[in-house]
């Protein structure tokens, strides 16, 4: 169980192209120890472990967490529906409500995730170093050049706004590669300061406690494992980054901004239906 847990998983599902959100976290406890798997080659005991804690956290996920992420979503629809116009300070505002809401959930996730950590044995850790050392060595390949890096972010970005937005205009994706030109994202850094992480907890897996607290502060503090020139970087490109998403939504056409609606208002049904079936 590695990157907090997949950047919390549950997030990941409702706000990204993932239209089943019941169907995703059905599925959450197989996909994590699929990755865990890959990371570590775990036994079939730390498989069970891992699906038998995250069943157990989910359900708590679904009745504490899933209802304040509708009511975050459902002020961002209001938003759009009233035609206000779109500025920084509301990007901000929902942003931090969100990230309080992944902290939240994380809080959830830590023990069960420093727990299967305590579980590990000395050749699963060669077996991560390889592991991580192959991704990283592949993510290096892939920016290894100013024109990697452009393809990598203009990718992921074009993505991002066509899960919700659909289709866009040739200006929406002109406006999305000068910014990639002009804000390039610091993938170089965030690479080395992966690798920073990953060496800590290495250093220091012969420790089983220092092991457990390392990987307990990256689930509840992350930010506090950045260099102090990346975090200046990372918090740079933030906010350009929000600045560009205001710029966006602000010249969507009427379809686009008709399906954004759409499918906040069947987010928000679907959290809503999912943490009932919980609860009953």
């Amino acid at each position: 169980m590695s990157k907090r847990i997949i950047l919390f998983f549950i997030i990941i599902f409702v706000l990204s192209s993932c239209s089943r959100i019941e169907f995703a976290t059905n599925w959450a406890d197989t996909f994590v120890a699929s990755l865990a798997d890959h990371y570590f080659d775990t036994s079939s005991f730390q498989s069970r472990f891992i699906k038998r804690s995250l069943q157990d956290d989910i359900k708590k996920i679904r009745v504490q967490i899933y209802p304040r992420i509708a009511i975050a979503l459902d002020k961002v629809l209001t938003e759009f529906e009233s035609n206000k116009e779109f500025n920084l300070e509301m990007i901000n505002t929902h942003e931090q409500e969100l990230h309080s809401i992944f902290n939240d959930s994380l809080k959830i996730l830590e023990p069960s995730t420093v727990e299967f950590v305590s579980l590990l044995s000395p050749k699963q850790l060669e077996y991560y170093k390889k592991e991580f050392k192959d991704k990283t060595d592949d993510l290096k390949d892939d920016i290894k050049t100013k024109e990697l890096v452009h393809e990598r972010q203009f990718e992921k970005m074009k993505k991002q706004f066509e899960n919700w937005i659909g289709s866009l205009t040739s200006d929406q994706k002109k406006d999305i590669n000068d910014f990639c030109n002009n804000t390039p994202f610091p993938f170089k850094e965030q690479i080395n300061n992966r690798e920073k992480v990953s060496n800590l907890f290495v250093e220091n897996f012969s420790n089983v406690e220092k092991r457990k607290r390392i990987i307990s502060d990256l689930m509840l503090n992350y930010e506090s494992f950045r260099d102090p020139d990346y975090s200046k970087i990372i918090l740079e490109y933030q906010k350009n980054y929000f600045e560009f998403i205001v710029k966006i939504i602000n010249k969507l056409t009427i379809e686009q901004k008709k399906r954004i609606t759409i499918i906040l208002t069947d987010r928000i049904f679907q959290l809503k239906a999912s943490a009932v079936i919980r609860q009953k």
